[in-house]
């Protein structure tokens, strides 16, 4: 018995753009500092154009059919903040799960919790027929 499977050939044309639902102002400004040399800015419009690559993703696999150009809504907007703001704080530090600090008494872990995050966009959550 032989069986022979055919593979179907599919082509998928992805003519987005890139997810413009906050600019790097809107993580400096979440950050509340300037950046100190060009690597930073190059850095944080980097950890900006992630953070919004990734909400998108997130938000599609979840069900949603957002615009590439509009944020849905301020929590939503709020979410990619904290996830690009997170991204920068990361920068340099031991394990990449939190952010440098010099605070003694620091409790470990990020205060970011992605809960909190996936929770603004709407994200892991329950879904009803």
């Amino acid at each position: 018995l032989f069986v022979r499977y055919l593979a179907s050939v599919r082509t998928v044309t992805n003519a987005a753009t890139a997810c413009t639902w906050i600019t790097v102002q809107n993580t400096l400004d979440w950050l509340g500092v300037s950046p100190a040399s060009a690597n930073d800015t190059t850095f944080v419009t980097a950890c900006t154009g992630a953070a919004n690559a990734l909400a998108f993703r997130r938000r599609r696999a979840a069900g949603y059919t957002d615009s590439l150009s509009t944020v849905p809504g301020d929590d939503v907007k709020v979410g990619t903040q904290m996830m690009a703001g997170n991204l920068y704080r990361q920068r340099g530090a031991a394990g990449g799960e939190s952010f440098m600090s010099y605070e003694s008494m620091q409790a470990g872990g990020s205060p970011l919790a992605m809960g909190d995050i996936l929770r603004l966009w709407g994200c892991n959550r329950a879904q009803v027929a």
